[in-house]
């Protein structure tokens, strides 16, 4: 419940410009065969989570979660495996 895939984002490079007006670019989020989420979780765009890894209610993923991992906190970082 409450998850968020948060699958794109804004460019920022131009201090003169509003935020809006600056394009946005996606590269878009993977979730593998049996992920499960956590309640409240949140990925950032471009980052994948590997086949039955579990991520943890809250966790904000920064960085690619690989393969039977279990993943928490925040930022998300493996804390055991599941193999």
């Amino acid at each position: 419940a409450y998850c968020y895939l948060i699958g794109g984002d804004h460019d920022f490079d131009s201090s003169d410009v509003s935020i809006l007006e600056q394009g946005r670019s996606s590269k878009g989020i993977t979730l593998g065969e049996g992920v499960w989420l956590g309640a409240g979780v949140k990925v950032m765009d471009g980052l994948a989570i590997g086949k039955h890894s579990i991520v943890g209610t809250g966790a904000v993923v920064t960085k690619p979660v690989e393969e039977y991992s279990v993943a928490a906190g925040v930022p998300a970082r493996t804390i055991r495996k599941r193999k």
